[in-house]
């Protein structure tokens, strides 16, 4: 399986479930649905620790190639980041985009374990100031 970014050979990477790869050029990495989740459901801190915070300079607008099936891939959104995907095979993160979606996962868990401590009386105060 070659980089989208790159056209080298991406190295095959430990998870639990699922298929992931990286680049070593580019420290992108090539996660199929299984593997997204088992990184996810490990923890935001696993997710961000597995992250490179490295931003290589490449054309974002360019139109990347899905390395198992080498259609274009559509671009989306997971938590502010632009990545890019194919439907049926995985998502592409270009270096440091899991670490900044793992950093959002961590701050909405935050924020939602926050607003549950919450009693009925505080929320309504709280969603009363604005």
């Amino acid at each position: 399986m070659l980089c989208p970014r790159c056209n080298v050979e991406l190295a095959t990477l430990g998870v639990s479930r699922g298929r992931a790869n990286g680049c070593e050029r580019c420290h992108g990495l090539w996660l199929d649905e299984a593997a997204a989740q088992a990184l996810l459901d490990e923890g935001a801190d696993a997710l961000a620790a597995r992250a490179k915070a490295t931003r290589p300079d490449h054309d974002e607008e360019r139109t990347l190639r899905c390395p198992a099936c080498s259609r274009p891939m559509d671009k989306g959104e997971l938590h502010y980041v632009q990545l890019d995907q194919c439907i049926g095979h995985g998502t592409w993160f270009d270096a440091g985009e899991l670490e900044f979606v793992a950093r959002n996962v961590v701050s909405m868990r935050a924020r939602q374990a926050a607003e549950a401590a919450l009693s009925p009386g505080e929320r309504y105060a709280r969603n009363s100031e604005v």
